[in-house]
């Protein structure tokens, strides 16, 4: 009996050993937002040309604690990590939401600076960047349906598998828009985004201006690697079923910070969107 007791004491002592890491790792999170969030509202949106701006390294470094702290706790508990570290409209889905409509300001801002300074279909793309990241920030929370209470709509409830106001969760037939739109026909898309259209980019000079004069902004050979890393990363070293939460996160302020220093910064400076354009390394 007495044995006994101690071997369940010892489950509760280290029970509330990973109890007070959790929380711990926690709180050193919320406690880095302040010390990125702050500086971060001091440094300006176009830094000079240098490998990795001050914005960006906030950016990224925000995340990455975030992401690391995260994966530390799915593999502690698991339990913990799909209900307190990435649940519905918790921190992390919030946050995933703020990188997005920090994304979409930053296109609006551009678009309204270069108004009469570009083309009409420069300004249509940078805008529709813009309702994009808006769209998803919307999605993430499915356009405040549960911070204002409102009703799911008959025909969504009958057709979301969470019953929600959302799209990304419908399933119409045997069709899960999920998995259609938001998987298949996404990873297409960032293919494309992220390997093809930077390489013939920086071997197809012709090509390379017509992206610079339609206001395309693409990711730099670091910006691919670390997009390329994280997505390894959230599938294979994630210990739940639960990562697609946390990989949405790092995936959008990766994008936050690359917007920052895209590989064609010239698109929006100058008085045309080629007018400084000039040969492009991959790094």
């Amino acid at each position: 009996m007495r044995q006994g007791k101690g071997r369940e004491n010892l489950l509760l002592r280290k029970k509330g050993e990973i109890d007070l890491v959790i929380f711990a790792s926690m709180a050193l999170v919320r406690f880095r937002i302040l010390q990125v969030s702050i500086p971060l509202l001091c440094y300006s949106l176009e830094d000079p040309d240098t490998i990795m701006s001050k914005s960006e390294i906030s950016i990224l470094s925000f995340a990455g604690i975030v992401a690391l702290v995260g994966t530390i706790v799915s593999m502690v508990s698991p339990d913990f990590f799909v209900e307190t570290y990435v649940p519905e409209d918790g921190f992390v889905e919030w946050m995933t939401v703020v990188a997005l409509l920090f994304s979409a300001g930053l296109m609006i801002r551009r678009a309204w600076r270069l108004k009469g300074k570009r083309s009409a279909f420069f300004l249509f793309v940078t805008c529709f960047a813009a309702l994009i990241f808006i769209f998803g920030a919307g999605e993430e929370i499915s356009w405040g349906q549960r911070i204002f209470g409102i009703e799911t709509p008959e025909w969504l409830e009958e057709n979301n598998k969470q019953q929600e106001t959302n799209f990304h969760n419908l399933v119409i037939g045997d069709v899960s828009m999920n998995k259609l739109i938001f998987s298949k026909i996404l990873g297409v898309c960032l293919l494309f985004y992220l390997l093809i259209i930077p390489i013939t980019y920086r071997f197809k000079p012709k090509f390379a201006r017509w992206i610079d004069s339609m206001g395309v902004p693409l990711p730099s050979g670091i910006y691919v690697t670390i997009w390329i890393l994280t997505i390894l990363w959230t599938e294979f070293v994630v210990g739940t079923g639960k990562r697609g939460e946390l990989r949405e996160f790092c995936l959008t302020f990766i994008l936050a910070a690359q917007l920052l220093a895209p590989l064609n910064p010239w698109i929006y400076k100058g008085k045309t969107a080629t007018e400084l354009a000039r040969p492009v390394n991959w790094w």
